[in-house]
Parts: structure tokens; C-alpha cells; sequence
């Protein structure tokens, strides 16, 4: 007669079971390294897009509409008519730009724009919008805005304007709808009319000030 076994299994059952148990850990190890090599690949993914330069798009661009009004102003202000030190020009001229004198003109200057004076004018003088004097006129100067006249400059005329800014010397009347302000080395032989009128120390005056108000000027 043969013997069952103790526990109640055969060779072969525990045989069968063997196998079970290590086809099941096989199972377990297969899902265990295809974890891994997702977890694997999800970051060499990962790095590789880390390693894509990122695209950087940028916002459009504003105009400076203070830059554009200063780039046309210099652009304006090379639009101009320049007379060299060397030019002598016997006759009177008339510009439509901007003017600047270096040289000496025997005639009557008029210009739309801009005036600048370093030369010598023996005639009158007629502005559209400032006139700058670094030289000597003979002449009355007219302008239906201001007037600069520099330390060292002479005018031997009138001058009429809106505003004289005057450091230098007028022999002649100034008729200034606004105002007028003398500078320190102001000198001034005529009579002076204007709105305001504003005299640093050390300027000097030969003839009459006249101040008046705007009802003074709309009964004119």
C-alpha cells in the first residue's frame, strides 16, 4: 500500500504550484520594468523638451511720438538757406526755410521761418516765427514772434515784436506787444513800450518807458 503525504500534496502538485508562483512573479516583474521604462521615458521626454529653446515673441512695438516730433524738428531745422562768412550778397532775399546769415547782405531780409544772424544785414529785417541776432543790422527788425539779441549784437533801427530778449544794444525804439526783458549788458538808446518790461542791474536806458494794459492796447 502507498503512502499519501503528510501535508496532502504530490510531487506533483507541488510541482504545479512551483510553477504558478513563478510565472506569477515573472508577471509581477514584467509590470514592474514597464513601470520603469515609462517612468524612464516620461523623463528623457521631459528633459528633451526642457532642452527646446523656449520661443519669445515680442510685444509690439510703441512709437515714441516725443522721438518722431524731435527727429522732424532736427530734420526741419537742416532745411535751411545758409549764407557762409565769405558771401556778400548786394540785394534784398527771401526764404521760404529757415535762414542763417554768416555773411554781410546789402538789402532788405525776409524770411518765413526762422532767422539766424552772425553776419551783418544793411537793411531791414522780417520774420515769420523767432529771430536770432548774433551780429549787427542796420534796419528795423520785424517779427510777429520773438527776438533774441545776443551779448555783443547792435541793432540800429526799431524793433518790433511779440518778446525781445535783448543782451545786447538797440539805438532805436522797441515796440513788444508782450514783454520785454534786458539783460545786464543791455543798452538801449530810444524809448521802450511793451506790457512787461523786465531790467536786470547793470542795463541802461536813454529815453522813456512806456508800460501799458491790454485796454491801452485795444484803444491803439
Amino acid at each position: 500500500m502507498s503512502k499519501e503525504p503528510q501535508n496532502g500534496m504530490n510531487e506533483k502538485d507541488k510541482s504545479k504550484e512551483k510553477s504558478n508562483f513563478f510565472i506569477a512573479l515573472d508577471e509581477i516583474m514584467n509590470v514592474k520594468n514597464k513601470i520603469g521604462e515609462d517612468e524612464e521615458s516620461k523623463t528623457v521626454l521631459e528633459n528633451k523638451e526642457a532642452d527646446i529653446p523656449e520661443k519669445k515673441v515680442n510685444p509690439p512695438s510703441k512709437i515714441d511720438f516725443k522721438n518722431v516730433n524731435k527727429e522732424i524738428n532736427t530734420s526741419t531745422q537742416k532745411e535751411a538757406t545758409i549764407i557762409s562768412e565769405s558771401t556778400v550778397i548786394d540785394g534784398s532775399i527771401s526764404s521760404k526755410e529757415n535762414l542763417v546769415i554768416k555773411g554781410s547782405i546789402n538789402g532788405d531780409v525776409s524770411g518765413e521761418n526762422d532767422i539766424i544772424i552772425s553776419g551783418h544785414i544793411e537793411g531791414d529785417v522780417k520774420g515769420g516765427s523767432t529771430i536770432s541776432l548774433k551780429g549787427t543790422v542796420n534796419g528795423n527788425i520785424t517779427n510777429g514772434g520773438k527776438i533774441t539779441i545776443s551779448k555783443d549784437s547792435q541793432i540800429t533801427g526799431n524793433a518790433n515784436c511779440t518778446t525781445l530778449f535783448l543782451d545786447g544794444k538797440i539805438i532805436g525804439d522797441i515796440n513788444a506787444s508782450t514783454s520785454v526783458i534786458m539783460g545786464s549788458n543791455s543798452v538801449v538808446k530810444g524809448n521802450v513800450s511793451s506790457k512787461s518790461i523786465s531790467i536786470e542791474e547793470g542795463a541802461k536806458i536813454k529815453g522813456s518807458l512806456n508800460v501799458f494794459s491790454d485796454e491801452d492796447g485795444r484803444d491803439e
